[in-house]
């Protein structure tokens, strides 16, 4: 994390760093390759992507249908709903939890994700979002007890971060 007062040195490796990570994750046009061996994008529900972790309170309200949002970081997720489960089963205790669905424009796809072909996680099949990715909230299901049964986001992503606005 850089603040305000890190040096320019730093914050021009952190740059370097960002754009060589974003040449290897965008894929601009190259779209089959991002879905190797997972299926076509459609309206099939097997043509979503997955992540599970937490969800302070705080935040709850802000994830409402219709919001459109761009995540600062890399967002990963997987192709397999299970992966994500287990992910929510770090989360400290007493934190609420989460699973967010990902879903793709169907004809339009998505030029700025990637498949990870390696993984600490056996046959995860993780499709890496480049930071600033922008997603649209399309559904919530808050749970009466989050941190026993996750809250349910659903999420569409942009098909191209160029056509969203900046100010997301």
């Amino acid at each position: 994390m850089l603040a305000e007062d890190d040096n320019i040195t730093s914050v021009a490796c952190a740059v370097r760093f960002t754009q060589a990570l974003n040449k290897n994750i965008a894929t601009r046009g190259n779209v089959h390759r991002c879905w190797p061996s997972g299926p076509p994008v459609s309206d099939d529900p097997g043509n979503v992507t997955f992540r599970g972790g937490a969800l302070p309170e705080e935040y709850r309200l802000f994830f409402q249908p219709g919001v459109r949002f761009r995540c600062a970081t890399f967002v990963a997720t997987s192709f397999k709903r299970e992966i994500a489960e287990q992910f929510t089963e770090s989360v400290p205790a007493g934190c609420p939890k989460v699973i967010w669905t990902v879903k793709f424009n169907p004809s339009k796809k998505c030029n700025h994700v990637n498949l990870m072909e390696v993984s600490p996680f056996h046959d995860e099949k993780e499709f890496l979002f480049t930071a600033y990715s922008a997603f649209q909230v399309e559904q919530v299901s808050w749970k009466t007890d989050p941190t026993r049964v996750p809250h349910e986001i659903t999420l569409l992503a942009e098909p191209d971060n160029r056509d969203a606005p900046r100010n997301l």
